[in-house]
């Protein structure tokens, strides 16, 4: 879903390719991500990927002191400002 709507957002192909834990953890250090925080980002996206996280909370409105905003409207929003333009 977020590959498909920053996709919609830049109008450039992004595709979003599964990797098992430890094949993540293999291409993060290969680019110079430290071992242990490759393996960090993989503990965290297993929280992630296992649902452990899919609850409702006020945590941006507590941190930001803002309302949330909808993926769809961020990445459209975000690509007009030409952050991602290379």
């Amino acid at each position: 879903m977020v590959a498909a709507e920053l996709s919609g957002a830049t109008g450039r192909p992004i595709e979003y390719v599964a990797l098992a834990p430890e094949q993540h953890v293999t291409e993060l250090v290969g680019i110079g991500v430290p071992r242990p925080g490759a393996e960090s980002l993989r503990d965290l996206l297993a929280v992630i990927c296992d649902h452990r996280s899919e609850y409702v909370s006020h945590g941006i409105q507590e941190v930001l002191g803002c309302e949330p905003h909808d993926l769809a409207a961020w990445a459209h929003a975000t690509a007009a400002t030409g952050a991602w333009t290379v």
